[in-house]
């Protein structure tokens, strides 16, 4: 054979060789509209982490009867209400038990995600229970199996080896603060949060009438003893009605105790 048709025959043969590629879908993330969680539609666990997040941000963190028990044993329930068919009761707590510790923490780990300042809120409820008392918002359970807890309020102690915080006198309207002033606060509130389902029923102004009467022990304090660390928009509108449409808010510097 001569190489000529040699040459042509190996041409004829000769296979066209493609490169192969590798490539993952695109994963779409959704943001939740009513809870603010990102999640992947495709992804079960992600679907499910969904859910749990969305149910406990609307309605509440489910209480467990055995939790709810310890709860209403550790915690000295100040003031019950009724807002359409549920029957809620305000505990003020003291988190030196490992399950009252347990939900509070839940419910802050709800209000980072709500408010991402809110990862920097104080510590003192965990670190001195014994001065920073804890206020929680429980949904009874018509059938004593399962409860909710719906709101909550944290609260500073004075600094270590002082008698008071260090306040200040802050304009709602600018968010100026006056440095001209200084305030003697007997308590700060840390974070209040009240979960969407409840709001609009006035519950986060008695879990501040609360803390009025029932943070110190044997002393109802006034409105100008207690201050606020980080106002929300939210939050300055229902300090305006609570402080009757007052042009200033007693405000203090957030310090981790």
């Amino acid at each position: 054979m001569s190489d000529k048709k040699r040459t042509k025959i190996s041409k004829s043969v000769k296979t066209k060789l493609r490169q192969s590629t590798l490539f993952e879908p695109e994963i779409k993330v959704t943001k939740c509209a009513q809870c603010g969680y990102e999640w992947i539609k495709t992804i079960k666990k992600s679907v499910t982490l969904h859910n749990m997040h969305h149910d406990d941000f609307l309605n509440g963190l489910t209480l467990p009867k055995p939790n709810y028990n310890t709860l209403i044993n550790h915690g000295n329930c100040v003031d019950t209400f009724k807002v359409g068919g549920s029957r809620l009761a305000l505990y003020m707590c003291k988190s030196n038990n490992p399950v009252i510790t347990k939900i509070v923490d839940s419910m802050m780990k709800t209000l980072n995600k709500v408010w991402l300042n809110s990862m920097g809120a104080s510590t003192s409820w965990r670190k001195r229970p014994d001065e920073s008392p804890v206020f929680l918002l429980v949904e009874k359970s018509p059938t004593d199996k399962l409860s909710r807890v719906i709101g909550i309020t944290t609260t500073d102690p004075p600094p270590k080896q002082q008698a008071y915080i260090k306040g200040y006198c802050m304009e709602l309207e600018t968010a100026n603060i006056s440095s001209k002033e200084e305030l003697k606060l007997s308590i700060g509130i840390s974070r209040i949060y009240v979960c969407p389902k409840y709001r609009r029923h006035h519950l986060a102004m008695a879990m501040l009438d609360a803390v009025l009467c029932h943070s110190l022990y044997g002393v109802k304090l006034n409105q100008w003893q207690i201050g606020f660390s980080q106002p929300s928009g939210a939050g300055t509108l229902l300090l305006k009605k609570w402080y009757n449409n007052s042009k200033h808010i007693p405000v203090y510097h957030e310090v981790d105790n």
